[in-house]
């Protein structure tokens, strides 16, 4: 059996990127039903920290836009959302839920992590990229992302492209954000945001 080529694998994961960008950010009332790495990560080709930041940055810059305050980063946040993003790409999808049916509240629960703010427990928002590889993301064109900042900023336009994730982002109710990063080897990106 042939191998797929990267154009192809591409092509299947920019279909998966905007079927999961059609669905909404994941937000959960406190009336619903409901690991620890802080070493900097860094590979080869890109600073992990820094992508991280970048999106922080743009993510408060659209909520000032709009009127809303910006939010803190949350190192604890940026763990759990860091070892999602982690999983998602080691077992091979793309989803708030994990293939053994664990949420993000799951995650919150066993990372330790307490939210309620605003009536709020939690909430997150993921995408998924690629790094230093053109991208064909349909309505928005190519992106070709080269360095930290373009990727940290594309991340946060994917999200802002996205109603239920730009409702997510922009939220009024929430005060702190995690962002999580992971790089595969073959530059595949994904990122997940949670918020408290």
């Amino acid at each position: 059996m042939r191998r797929p080529t990267k154009s192809t694998i591409i092509t299947a994961v920019t279909m998966m990127l905007v079927i999961g960008l059609l669905g909404a950010g994941t937000a959960v009332s406190a009336s619903s039903t409901a690991v620890d790495d802080t070493s900097e990560v860094e590979t080869d080709a890109i600073d992990i920290d820094a992508v991280e930041q970048y999106v922080h940055e743009a993510v408060n810059e659209e909520r000032v836009a709009v009127g809303a305050d910006e939010l803190e980063f949350d190192d604890e946040l940026r763990d759990i959302a860091r070892d999602h993003s982690e999983d998602m790409a080691e077992r091979g999808y793309f989803s708030h839920t994990d293939p053994d049916g664990n949420g993000f509240i799951d995650r919150y629960d066993d990372a330790g992590y307490e939210c309620s703010v605003n009536g709020y427990i939690g909430g997150e928002n993921i995408a998924q990229t690629w790094y230093d590889t053109p991208v064909n993301t349909g309505d928005r064109g190519i992106v070709h992302y080269e360095d930290e900042q373009e990727l940290g900023y594309g991340i946060a336009e994917q999200w802002m492209n996205s109603q239920g994730h730009q409702e997510n982002l922009l939220a009024d109710h929430w005060e702190n954000q995690g962002i999580g990063i992971h790089v595969t080897d073959d530059d595949q990106v994904f990122a997940t945001q949670n918020f408290c």
